[in-house]
């Protein structure tokens, strides 16, 4: 975990590209359904909260957004300055937690998300979520992962940090992962 103080969106993107986008990941759940997960450059800004900083601004959003932090005209102290009380409240927690992101990607408990059974209001959407538990911190670790329509390629669709014990996940299907591979692109 990163101390606010401490983000850096240069370092965060680093992470990024050293050690989860060379790769793609393949599980296989317990009733033999394969989920394989795939990043992309332009999903960063998404996963990080940054796009919600701003709505209105082409700069905080997909490849502008990771091209802008790659080149230096984007850091954490611009994006502040952008609109400190949405930075808080939208991006804290993502990017302080996201260089266990990599962690949890390497050996993720798994819950199929079905957001009637929820029970909760949201807005949320994911097929399933592959999740970390850190009592540590207290923290849920959540990557949801969606299908494009092909029955076994997901995208990294959201990354919350929720209450251990009382979160968007409480009274969804567990699935076991059999197996986890890492593989290069």
């Amino acid at each position: 975990m990163i101390k606010y103080s401490a983000i850096d969106l240069q370092s965060l993107q680093s992470i990024y590209d050293t050690d989860i986008l060379p790769y793609e990941y393949h599980y296989e759940l317990d009733d033999g359904t394969f989920v394989s997960v795939r990043f992309e450059q332009s999903q960063l800004a998404h996963l990080l909260g940054i796009q919600k900083v701003d709505h209105s601004r082409a700069d905080l959003k997909g490849q502008k957004c990771y091209d802008e932090i790659r080149n230096g005209n984007l850091t954490f102290t611009k994006l502040k300055a952008i609109n400190r009380s949405r930075v808080a409240q939208e991006c804290k927690d993502k990017m302080r937690y996201f260089d266990e992101l990599p962690n949890l990607l390497d050996s993720p408990d798994c819950v199929e998300f079905d957001v009637d059974a929820s029970g909760k209001r949201t807005r949320i959407r994911m097929k399933f979520a592959l999740k970390a538990d850190r009592s540590s911190s207290g923290k849920t670790l959540i990557l949801g992962v969606d299908t494009t329509g092909n029955r076994s390629d997901y995208f990294p669709r959201t990354w919350l940090i929720e209450p251990m014990g009382s979160n968007i996940l409480d009274g969804q299907s567990v699935r076991t992962v059999v197996s986890v591979q890492k593989l290069p692109r």
